[in-house]
């Protein structure tokens, strides 16, 4: 009887998980890019800030080595991004919209 409750128990969790997976899936996409200098070269090392327009939560990534960046499972709407490294200006990108499912691909110019 007990090996019987503790396979249902672990059913309902896998059941579980699997729905709260879903339900942030629909309500998510993705923001990704390059960052590159004025030459075409890519900068690794960048750190990338996206601050949601409706909530001011600011999620950080940083340039890989190939320059890119990555903000998987942000929660849809608007965001302000922020690329910024010791000896190269600052740049801001405002309101770039995140939409459900999908992927936003930019880079900084």
């Amino acid at each position: 009887m007990r090996l019987l409750s503790l396979a249902t128990v672990a059913s309902l969790l896998t059941i579980g998980a699997n729905g709260m997976w879903a339900q942030s899936a629909v309500s998510s996409g993705t923001l990704s890019g390059q960052v590159r200098d004025a030459s075409g070269a890519v900068i690794p090392g960048v750190q990338v800030s996206a601050v949601s327009a409706a909530t001011e939560i600011t999620y950080s990534a940083k340039t890989n080595g190939d320059g890119l960046f990555r903000f998987p499972s942000l929660p849809v709407g608007n965001y302000d991004l922020k690329f910024s490294r010791d000896s190269f200006r600052t740049i801001d990108v405002k309101n770039v919209e995140v939409s459900v499912g999908r992927t936003t691909t930019m880079s900084p110019e």
